[in-house]
């Protein structure tokens, strides 16, 4: 992959072709990272579909540099098309970027923009880490807050209403070359300077529980222990209960009734052989061995 991006033959951005903005997504137009239970589902930034305004301009054509893989970046750009209407043709990723030349990040690349591009007077990065910009094309980044999901957020609607207002012309002075357009005139720092202070702060995270006294603490254990001890006598309980019902034979609770059903049919058949119909009991082995008494 990282080798076919290699070969990849560079946009020709040229003069008089339009100026080319490439958007970042993760963070930029879009955030992957909002809510992990999400499993990676694509939430877009409010205002996303303003960058339409930038080609219906004319003077620019919108472009997409993710650091994702391929497959991912791939994704994001069907819902971006979808979302603005572009065609948004140019989409790099990963493979098209470069290590970064610090570790304090891990797995951290910069976007060259001066592989990927013919001119550099008419390419305009925008992200929302100022360290993918690579060494020596700070002038063409424009640095946006990154968006943590904050639906006011209006960053997108005044950074394309600032490029379309801005005027990239340089004016020469005597005996110099006609002017030409170069974004690199120090526009895009002004830009960056404004839309950096309309960011929100990230959700902020739960605070810790609060640590509790040892003497509380230890109070709270022995509470525990007692109601554990409640709950152990309880269960000790109930299991002696149905040994009991076990042993007399009154695990359905008819037992009663059954003895006292066998023992009138004895009766009645002690008087059908003419004895008085009272029931005796004598030692004798019950059926199925062992000792124990039974009804006669």
């Amino acid at each position: 992959m990282r080798e076919e991006a290699e070969k990849m033959p560079k946009f020709n951005n040229a003069s008089p072709s339009p100026i080319v903005v490439v958007f970042d997504i993760n963070g930029c137009l879009a955030s992957t990272t909002i809510d992990r239970r999400s499993r990676g589902r694509l939430t877009l930034r409010p205002g996303v579909a303003e960058i339409a305004r930038l080609e219906a301009d004319g003077r620019f054509l919108c472009a997409l540099w993710s650091s994702a893989m391929r497959h991912n970046a791939e994704k994001a750009g069907t819902a971006l098309r979808e979302a603005t209407g572009l065609e948004l043709e140019t989409l790099l990723s990963r493979e098209h970027t470069t290590a970064a030349p610090t570790k304090e990040v891990a797995h951290m690349t910069v976007k060259p923009l001066e592989a990927r591009f013919t001119s550099l007077a008419r390419v305009i990065l925008v992200d929302d880490v100022p360290e993918k910009a690579a060494k020596g094309e700070e002038a063409n980044l424009i640095a946006v807050p990154p968006w943590h999901g904050n639906e006011k957020c209006a960053v997108l609607s005044i950074l394309v209403d600032r490029l379309l207002a801005a005027d990239f012309t340089s004016k020469p002075e005597e005996g110099e070359e006609p002017a030409v357009e170069d974004v690199r005139s120090g526009v895009l720092g002004e830009i960056s300077k404004e839309v950096s202070t309309m960011g929100f702060p990230p959700p902020a995270k739960p605070k810790a529980p609060m640590e509790l006294p040892l003497e509380r603490r230890a109070d709270d254990w022995r509470g525990d222990n007692r109601r554990e001890e409640r709950r152990e006598e309880r269960r000790e309980s109930r299991r002696d209960e149905r040994r009991d019902d076990r042993r007399d034979g009154r695990r359905d609770g008819r037992w009663d009734e059954r003895r006292d059903t066998r023992r009138e049919e004895r009766r009645e058949e002690r008087r059908g052989r003419g004895g008085d119909g009272f029931i005796s009991r004598a030692r004798s082995p019950r059926r199925g061995g062992g000792g124990g008494y039974a009804d006669y």
